[in-house]
């Protein structure tokens, strides 16, 4: 990948490069297993994530999904937003605040049993590569997630969702913006916006 575009960078749970890199430089972010455990337990829940940032800004990304033989990907360009599955273009997410679907993590459900405390249908899945990709798709209205994540799990997933309409979004309501300056990314919710603030709202937070 790095040769495709000139002085470009590496970021990855494996690389050997180490953030904070060099503000604007354009830089690669992959996860080239996301879901190692699921994927070790023989589910499905398992995908690749690549996201690319250039000026620090998220400009396009895309998740594989191997088991599936499908490919999403995400064009940020200015006020150009193209969304894609397999090469066809995706249709934009509705913008409504109805929630019917949450998707969240297997320690979520199976530990912390956070399903108890929403009043929707919850199920659990195990990559946020997989989880970003339900929801782009549809399978879940919202993503949440509640804990600390690394930035090559979710970029690749957040730049198809940003593409097709939706956003990340941090708990107290305010727009998550990624950076491959930023490794740990804190709790989010991902979905349209009006979808996050919807389900923050059901769990007590003042948005």
């Amino acid at each position: 990948l790095m040769p495709l575009i000139a002085g470009g960078h590496w970021l990855s749970e494996e690389s050997e490069q180490q953030a904070p890199l060099i503000h604007g430089e354009p830089t690669w972010v992959v996860d080239p297993l996301d879901g190692t455990r699921e994927f070790l337990l023989g589910f499905h829940e398992y995908g690749v994530s690549v996201g690319l940032f250039v000026g620090d800004r998220l400009t396009l990304g895309a998740v594989a999904l191997p088991h599936e033989q499908v490919v999403l990907s995400g064009l940020l360009d200015g006020e150009r937003r193209e969304a894609r599955r397999n090469g066809e273009p995706l249709s934009a997410l509705a913008f409504d605040a109805t929630v019917h679907t949450v998707v969240v993590s297997r320690h979520d459900y199976e530990w912390r049993e956070i399903h108890h405390q929403i009043p929707h249908k919850v199920y659990p899945c195990g990559s946020s590569a997989v989880k970003l990709a339900h929801v782009v798709e549809g399978q879940a209205d919202v993503y949440l997630s509640t804990r600390s994540r690394s930035v090559w799990d979710v970029a690749g997933g957040a730049a198809v969702l940003e593409a097709a309409g939706g956003a990340l979004v941090q708990v107290d309501g305010t727009a998550l913006t990624l950076s491959p300056q930023r490794v740990g990314i804190p709790p989010f919710v991902a979905g349209t916006h009006e979808r996050c603030l919807a389900l923050l709202r059901v769990l007590g937070a003042e948005v």
